[in-house]
């Protein structure tokens, strides 16, 4: 995570440097993201480590003598909010770049909508590896994670590398999950490995009870995503 973190703040902060030169004033970095309810903990971090980055540039003198003025704001991880909060970084905080925020659904409606295409601002490193956000490429999102079909198939190898050969998959009811899902479904149709069970939980929640009570066996693995 920490290597991730680096190369998002690295990739924005080469970018700045180009920025800097057409404004005379302080650059306005717009972050939305999940500051409270269920993914706080992973968008809280994210605004630290950005905040302390950007601290420590202004502190050297900023670049090319410009400051950067970071705004992070918190969109709860819902798409509404998300898409009110990135208008609102544009029209009235005249942010240049925005920061990666969390959630799959929320990146997806800000390409659905063409809101950054028509504001011409850039997102770099949204905290997401949704294929649909890859594919077809969108130039102004910038992606600097490994995708989740990537990620999906890693944690199965090592599933069967362990000489599991029963894996349940529970996945979240939104974009996220059925790309999870799609990418766990084509990895182990390959293996020729039928999912033990297929379950779902809601979104932007922690009530997985239902999801769990499936009937697991010692034998069974349950992949979550």
């Amino acid at each position: 995570m920490r290597r991730k973190v680096s190369g998002v703040l690295a990739t924005l902060v080469g970018a700045l440097s180009f920025i800097s030169t057409v404004h005379a004033k302080d650059i306005v970095v717009g972050q939305a993201t999940a500051l409270t309810g269920a993914l706080a903990s992973s968008g809280v971090p994210m605004r630290l480590g950005a905040q302390v980055c950007f601290d420590a540039v202004n502190a050297t003198g900023g670049i090319n003598g410009h400051q950067i003025k970071f705004i992070s704001k918190d969109d709860q991880y819902k798409v509404e909010e998300t898409v009110r909060l990135v208008k609102e970084f544009v029209e009235k905080d005249d942010a240049v770049v925005l920061l990666g925020g969390s959630g799959t659904s929320n990146n997806e409606e800000l390409l659905r909508q063409k809101i950054l295409q028509n504001a011409d601002i850039a997102l770099v490193g949204p905290r997401t590896g949704a294929t649909a956000l890859r594919k077809p490429f969108n130039p102004y999102m910038f992606h600097v994670r490994a995708s989740y079909a990537q990620e999906v198939e890693k944690g199965l190898n090592y599933y069967l590398t362990s000489g599991t050969k029963r894996i349940g998959i529970v996945y979240q009811d939104d974009g996220l999950g059925q790309d999870g899902l799609a990418a766990a479904q084509n990895f182990l149709a390959n293996e020729k490995i039928e999912p033990a069970f297929t379950t779902t939980y809601e979104r932007n929640s922690i009530k997985v009870e239902e999801a769990v009570r499936k009937p697991f066996l010692p034998m069974h693995k349950p992949f979550f995503w």
